[in-house]
């Protein structure tokens, strides 16, 4: 199991403790994504995006649901830097996408792309991913930004505790709005890539392959 909440579903299978264990998700390579090799290859990817190459830019990605807050993480963007909602309509929650271009409809700053094909290229061009979920059971984007190098800001849901190394831990909009402006100082930020460079070692997917036939072993 991958968290904590997810020992809720574990029932459905087993009710054997010694045959249960928790690790986080290994990080996922972003799909058809070269990361740039350093800032002007970086500056370079955002000519072609459209994004802005001398400012900071904040990334949530995903299907547009209401618990990922994009409403809230909009409203808390510093005006000196820009955010990229990169993600496709939900048709579980089609509203939700209109009501987050409602909001984003007067910011010049707030970049809506749509385009399934280059979501992967739009977190490769951006400085910090934005994780501001109301809840989360696992998180595939979160290790897609570990392995990206990149730094995030996580809500406090507990699915995220494993990663909270990666990035800054906001618990409402005021701690969120703080810390995107925090991260966005030079020393915050490289202290923070450092540590995802750590995290992104400890969850290699090969690193993890040794524990996990390990502890079949000891089952067995």
């Amino acid at each position: 199991m991958h968290s904590r909440r997810s020992a809720r579903w574990l029932e459905l299978l087993t009710r054997h403790e010694e045959k249960r264990d928790e690790f986080p998700l290994v990080v996922m390579p972003l799909e058809d994504t070269d990361l740039p090799k350093d800032a002007e290859e970086k500056r370079a990817l955002r000519r072609r995006l459209g994004l802005p190459e001398d400012r900071f830019v904040f990334v949530s990605p995903g299907f547009f649901f209401a618990r990922k807050r994009y409403k809230e993480v909009i409203r808390a963007l510093p005006d000196d830097a820009t955010l990229v909602l990169s993600g496709t309509k939900s048709d579980w929650e089609p509203r939700y996408f209109d009501e987050v271009m409602d909001v984003a409809r007067d910011k010049p700053n707030v970049v809506i792309n749509t385009d399934y094909d280059t979501m992967g290229d739009y977190v490769a061009a951006s400085d910090c991913v934005v994780l501001f979920y109301e809840d989360v059971f696992q998180s595939a984007v979160v290790t897609q930004a570990v392995w990206a190098g990149l730094p995030c800001i996580f809500s406090d849901a507990e699915g995220f505790a494993p990663y909270r190394g990666a990035g800054l831990v906001a618990r409402d909009t005021g701690e969120l709005a703080e810390a995107m402006r925090e991260i966005q100082q030079p020393e915050a930020h490289a202290r923070i890539v450092r540590s995802v460079k750590i995290l992104r070692r400890l969850l290699s997917p090969e690193r993890n392959a040794e524990r996990y036939i390990a502890g079949i072993s000891v089952r067995h």
